[in-house]
């Protein structure tokens, strides 16, 4: 038996059916967000509003010009979106979310819960940029400490599965 690690305990890994490997169900992408040039007036326009169908084709060039267009954090829409997923056939959903980035345990177990999913959480580090404050200081056994913790003891009650972005 290959064990598996969800936000919800340990399953057989022949549980996992159809299987999404890289995804980020809630995350803040915001250290990513590019300020438009001062000229840019729909580039300002874009940056200051929620995500709207008018500004799609800008977006698809330029999606780190608005600041709504960096975050995934309501729980309610994330649950709602990968219920569409499970009605689909569905089982199980790999969120690489790391700390730095808007890793999100409860609301993953939360999506869990409402849809049925098995949902594995995953754990370490992305680009620096999205690093949190104080891990360029640390000492490289302590990064690994930390991630063996997110393994073994959890985050808020919930242990990751996944070394990984």
């Amino acid at each position: 038996m290959v064990t598996v690690r969800t936000v919800t305990g340990d399953i057989d890994s022949s549980a996992l059916g159809v299987t999404l490997f890289h995804e980020h169900l809630l995350n803040d992408g915001s250290a990513a967000w590019r300020r438009p040039e001062p000229d840019d007036d729909e580039g300002w326009a874009i940056a200051r509003t929620p995500v709207r169908m008018e500004y799609l084709g800008r977006l698809r060039n330029d999606p780190y010009v608005s600041l709504d267009n960096t975050r995934l954090d309501d729980v309610n829409l994330a649950a709602e979106e990968a219920a569409r997923f499970r009605v689909a056939g569905g089982d199980t959903i790999i969120d690489v979310t790391p700390p730095g980035i808007g890793r999100d345990p409860q609301g993953l177990r939360q999506i869990a819960a409402r849809t049925g999913l098995n949902i594995v959480m995953g754990c370490g580090y992305y680009l620096e940029r999205a690093h949190p404050d104080g891990l360029s200081a640390m000492p490289i056994d302590d990064i690994a400490d930390q991630i063996a913790s997110d393994i073994l003891q959890g985050t808020d009650g919930v242990r990751a599965g996944v070394i990984g972005e």
